[in-house]
């Protein structure tokens, strides 16, 4: 896979162009057969799918429902860059995000989450309306 990945994000909608509700079989036939299944944590109510830069989460009915984006993956908001970039930007580029659990923080309104290590974003996840209760 290339170093120089960069993906544009419609929150609610889509992530370059797969969108939320999708089905996994169209989306690993978007994004490829290089990825790992496995569970996230013993609570996941579905399998994830890693693709190395990124996992894909589905819901029970196996339909796209977030997207959670690593470095060095650039990630693009209305033509701006939002991830990976100083947590300081972040919260200029997506003025609803607010304090999740720990260090992360999240915006409800539109589906991110933004998860912080040392001070610093370490990954971005984009999800369907409601991911966030």
């Amino acid at each position: 896979m290339k170093n120089d990945i960069e993906l544009s994000v419609r929150p609610l909608v889509d992530v370059d162009g797969i969108r939320f509700g999708t089905s996994r079989n169209e989306v690993r036939t978007i994004l490829g057969n290089g990825y790992r299944e496995f569970r996230k944590s013993a609570f996941s109510v579905n399998t994830t799918d890693d693709y190395g830069r990124f996992h894909v989460f589905y819901d029970c009915e196996n339909r796209f429902e977030a997207i959670e984006i690593f470095s060095p993956v650039t990630v693009k908001l209305n033509g701006c860059k939002i991830f990976p970039i100083p947590l300081s930007e972040a919260v200029k580029e997506v003025p609803s995000l607010t304090k999740g659990e720990g260090d992360s923080l999240i915006s409800k309104t539109c589906s991110i989450g933004l998860y912080v290590l040392d001070g610093e974003p370490e990954s971005i996840l984009f999800a369907r309306g409601g991911y966030y209760k």
